[in-house]
């Protein structure tokens, strides 16, 4: 990813299902420069973006991870890019995506739970609610990251690539 010009207002939506290389993502983008924030609220998109038009030297790259823990806002996600991309904010949203069978590998080589498991969702229960809740995210991806066989290493390398 080249950096932008100076004067660019650029924000990076990372999103995607649990387990497929969010953190990874948004830890690239870090080293990459980026001002980056976990789990921002949906609702704060706004004025994260009113943030970047500032003429602040230390804030005119950012990315935000947006996940399920955003569920109950989801469905705004739409038109706060549209209001972004309509002030000027270079705007783009990654989603990263990985297999079932990986997924569910993953949460079991790291011995954590998908966030949605419960006593009534299985593992793959739980990644298909996921992948359902993530839909309005997923149809506006300006670009999807299939990490299915990625080692973490490989993810970094095809984020700077």
């Amino acid at each position: 990813m080249p950096p932008p010009a100076a004067n660019d207002h650029e924000l990076i939506i990372v999103s995607g299902l649990s387990g497929s290389g969010k953190t990874t993502g948004l830890r690239t983008l870090e080293d990459l420069g980026y001002y980056c924030i976990d789990n921002l609220p949906i609702a704060l998109l706004s004025a994260l973006g009113e943030q970047l038009q500032q003429d602040n030297p230390n804030l005119h790259r950012a990315a935000v991870c947006i996940d399920i823990r955003n569920s109950s806002n989801l469905q705004q996600f739409g038109e706060l890019i549209e209001e972004l991309r309509g002030k000027n904010v270079s705007c783009q949203v990654l989603f990263f995506t990985a297999s079932e069978s990986a997924l569910i590998n993953r949460f079991n080589e790291t011995r954590r739970k998908h966030p949605l498991t419960s006593s009534q969702h299985s593992t793959a229960d739980a990644i298909a609610i996921e992948r359902d809740m993530l839909l309005p995210i997923s149809e506006l991806a300006d670009r999807t990251l299939d990490t299915s066989q990625d080692t973490i290493y490989d993810l970094r390398e095809r984020i700077l690539g």
